[in-house]
């Protein structure tokens, strides 16, 4: 009989770890057959693995706020172009009006993250539909990031000695800086996540917006701070992009799928079917992961599309499984 027990708590303990740390498998897995398929050294070394970080830390930053939104229960869809525009902005004060380059990306990032409180303003205010509106914001962040970059990127003469290309190309040691910023970002937002009223409110929102109201939360200041975070984070990492190499007007349209793909890929770790911050900054490097290993082995590019529609479709599937699964505890509760 205990022997009975006891088995069933060992599967239980096995099946919890499979479930709660899949991603991380996943991950492993991944890195295993590049490593394999890859000639000694040139997949696994410590130099590309940290590149590998190094642009997961960057692509992340973009998409941490998205995370926060769809937490909410709430949708955006302009992050994208949010970043493409402060990606050209940027780079059109630096190289246009001549602006030195911290001021400018200063300057570009306070303006993209008006586009969130736009969002925020029309989804609290005006009660619109939050797919709609980041929609149309989406399309006019695009169209002014065209306009300013004549419908072509722009190139950027990078100044060194500038904090924020140190920021994003510069490293302590062999460690990229932003791989050191990324994590220390992460951290940061989890403990706002986990320890604070705020990051509590916002996953209360998410779960039942009516119960929210019912208990006080001004539902409204969350969701206006939130929108804007997004934003924020959106241009921010914009300009990373740009001193990545040249702004581009169309990088919102990449990004796309990949963030949302990160994002639910993400929800399948830590928080079980619901997007968080540590999921998404892991989702961001497994999908750097795919991206370096299929340029190294050669593989065609729709192939990376191909790949990342389905590991979109699988954290989708596993975040709505397991948000039914929640949705159905809660009520048997009631």
């Amino acid at each position: 009989m205990n022997n009975g027990l006891q088995g069933n708590k060992g599967n239980d303990i096995i099946k919890k770890i499979l479930t709660n740390y899949m991603l991380l498998f996943i991950i492993a897995g991944i890195f295993i057959v590049f490593t394999i398929r890859l000639p000694s050294g040139s997949f696994a070394s410590v130099s590309n693995i940290l590149k590998i970080f190094q642009v997961g830390s960057v692509y992340s930053i973009v998409i941490l706020g998205v995370t926060w939104v769809i937490s909410m229960n709430e949708i955006d869809t302009s992050f994208g172009d949010v970043a493409a525009f402060s990606s050209v902005f940027s780079a059109v004060l630096i190289m246009q009006v001549g602006l030195p380059p911290n001021l400018a990306i200063v300057i570009a990032i306070l303006t993209g993250s008006l586009f969130g409180i736009i969002n925020g303003i029309l989804v609290t205010k005006a009660k619109l539909n939050s797919l709609i509106v980041t929609i149309a914001i989406s399309g006019i962040a695009k169209a002014i990031a065209y306009i300013l970059g004549k419908g072509s990127s722009v190139s950027v003469k990078q100044d060194r000695t500038q904090f924020f290309y140190q920021l994003c190309q510069g490293a302590t040691g062999i460690i990229p800086n932003i791989l050191i910023f990324g994590v220390i970002l992460v951290v940061v937002m989890i403990l706002i996540q986990e320890k604070t009223k705020f990051g509590q409110y916002i996953y209360a929102i998410g779960d039942n917006q009516e119960a929210a109201n019912v208990a006080g939360i001004n539902i409204t200041k969350i969701k206006l701070i939130v929108f804007f975070i997004s934003s924020f984070f959106a241009a921010f990492g914009g300009t990373m992009m740009m001193l990545r190499g040249a702004a581009m007007p169309t990088i919102g349209s990449n990004l796309f799928l990949e963030s949302f793909t990160k994002i639910f890929i993400g929800a399948t770790l830590y928080k079980l079917g619901k997007t968080n911050i540590l999921g998404t900054f892991v989702g961001a490097v497994l999908m750097a992961m795919l991206v370096n290993g299929l340029a190294k082995v050669g593989a065609p590019s729709y192939m990376q599309q191909i790949i990342t529609g389905i590991l979109l479709i699988f954290g989708v599937a596993i975040t709505s499984v397991l948000q039914r699964r929640r949705q159905r505890a809660l009520t048997l509760e009631e």
